[in-house]
C-alpha cells in the first residue's frame, strides 16, 4: 500500500475573531488549495474546483 504524504501543511488560527473560532470561508480556502496541488500532480491543464459535498460545523472550530 502507497503511503500517503501531505500535499500542504497549514496552521490555522483565528484571524480578526474575538470568539476564537476560525471564519467559515478559511477551511474551504485551504480545502481549494489542497485539491489544486493534488490536481496538479496528475495533469498540467488548468483545473477548477467546481463543488464540495456539504460542509456543516456543528460546533465552532477552534485551533
Amino acid at each position: 500500500m502507497a503511503t500517503q504524504v501531505p500535499a500542504i501543511k497549514v496552521l490555522l488560527l483565528p484571524k480578526d475573531n474575538a470568539l476564537g473560532t476560525i471564519f467559515g470561508g478559511a477551511i474551504p480556502s485551504h480545502i481549494d488549495l489542497a485539491s489544486a496541488v493534488e490536481a496538479r500532480k496528475v495533469t498540467e491543464a488548468e483545473v477548477v474546483l467546481v463543488a464540495v459535498g456539504p460542509d456543516e460545523a456543528p460546533v465552532p472550530i477552534r485551533p
